[in-house]
């Protein structure tokens, strides 16, 4: 790679296997980290975080499109997103709204999931319990408006991480 953490890329061959990994480039991979990255259904853009020069503090998120293929230069997503603190895992669902991880918004302690449509000047509103508890919270993925999947270190006291299964968040949280 070319930095500490660099985001990669494997393409499924004819015959079921998989590429070697391929540095997706250095427009985006840095000498700094890149980590966490999302890419939408359609390919063309990718949210990512990095704690590249010129962000707010931390990790930022960022985005990136593909223009002819080929990544372009990577954008902040600005104050409306970032904080002085770490802004990791993004996740876009079907109605465009924006999904991360934060220790810079507030919440219950470590990190909490937090959502913001992209398209309103709105600030990211908190997921509440039982999303986010008072351990870290992170990898928000929407499969439908009402379930998906989280990983969070709330069930070993903060030792390790596990993929939560959640729907209808009144209904709470399944393993």
């Amino acid at each position: 790679g070319i930095g500490k953490r660099d985001i990669y890329k494997c393409v499924k061959l004819p015959n079921g296997e998989w590429s070697r990994a391929l540095n997706i480039g250095t427009t985006i991979n840095t000498e700094f980290e890149e980590d966490a990255p999302f890419l939408t259904a359609d390919g063309k853009t990718l949210y990512f975080s990095s704690n590249m020069p010129g962000g707010f503090g931390g990790m930022d998120l960022y985005r990136v499109t593909k223009v002819n293929g080929k990544w372009g230069t990577p954008h902040n997503l600005g104050a409306k997103v970032n904080t002085t603190s770490h802004e990791l895992f993004p996740h876009i669902d079907s109605k465009n709204i924006l999904y991360f991880a934060t220790e810079g918004w507030g919440g219950f302690g470590g990190l909490d999931v937090v959502k913001i449509d992209l398209q309103k000047d709105t600030k990211p509103t908190n997921l509440g319990f039982p999303i986010n508890s008072n351990k870290d919270d992170f990898g928000l993925i929407m499969k439908t408006d009402k379930s998906g999947y989280l990983s969070s270190n709330r069930r070993h006291g903060g030792i390790d991480d596990d993929v939560l299964f959640f729907f209808d968040k009144r209904r709470g949280l399944r393993c």
